[in-house]
């Protein structure tokens, strides 16, 4: 297959990296075209879609969750800064994000995984950010709603039953965009998405700044655990792969 064909497609999961290496090319140009200043928001619309096709095409049935559902919705939630300019787009009141902001900032990443504070995107018990949610959020896919009841009222009590296949298209999608910014030159750090969606909304320019190097998210608390896991392997093995296809 020529590596025009896996660009967009659902990944195979396989170990074959070829379509994570051409996709993180194709995702790197898409960064690196500086005529597109929304760039960063169309690379994580880019991500966002071929996680999907690839959930679609790998994650079977049955799945729990089911509009009205928010039980996951209280919690640490971290984000790309590309995810964080898409999900801006879809804010419509900004007010609610910076009190819950404000709030997060003080309580911290560790206390927020009990302390269960409401996304403030959550309308009437529904996303209002729907569409534009970052990779974590699509990849909270249960297959048991007692499971998920029992666990994140005070999280932590049993476990999660993610959907067979979930977890691992988002670390593979996630390696993809990771990679695709360091070929651009960019930074894949995690923020906490509430504190970095209230910088975005709220600096001027945002987006172009940050493409252009400027630290927007200075004052915004990373996610703690970004430097660990397999990604901090992978990632730099694809980039490798991306450079050698060139």
């Amino acid at each position: 297959m020529t590596e025009q064909s896996w660009i967009g497609k659902p990944l195979d999961m396989g170990s074959d990296l070829r379509a994570e290496t051409a996709n993180a090319r194709h995702l790197s140009m898409i960064l690196a075209d500086t005529r597109a200043p929304r760039r960063a928001s169309a690379a994580a619309q880019y991500a966002h879609d071929l996680l999907d096709r690839t959930l679609a095409a790998h994650v079977a049935g049955p799945v729990a969750c089911a509009k009205g559902c928010n039980l996951c919705c209280h919690t640490f939630v971290s984000a790309t800064i590309p995810e964080i300019f898409r999900l801006a787009e879809q804010v419509r009141d900004t007010a609610p994000i910076l009190t819950a902001a404000r709030e997060a900032r003080a309580i911290g990443q560790a206390r927020r995984f009990t302390a269960r504070v409401s996304c403030p995107l959550l309308q009437n018990g529904l996303c209002g950010g729907y569409d534009g949610r970052p990779l974590a959020c699509r990849t909270m896919l249960s297959r048991s709603l007692a499971a998920c009841t029992a666990y994140f009222p005070i999280n932590g009590s049993g476990a999660l039953d993610y959907a067979p296949g979930a977890r691992e298209a988002r670390g593979r999608v996630e390696m993809i965009l990771l990679a695709a910014l360091a070929l651009a030159g960019l930074p894949g750090t995690h923020v906490e998405m509430i504190q970095g969606l209230a910088v975005a909304l709220t600096e001027p320019d945002a987006e172009r700044r940050w493409l252009n190097g400027e630290d927007v998210f200075a004052g915004v608390e990373n996610d703690s655990g970004d430097a660990n896991g397999d990604l901090a392997t992978w990632v730099p093995i694809l980039m490798s792969l991306a450079q050698r296809a060139w």
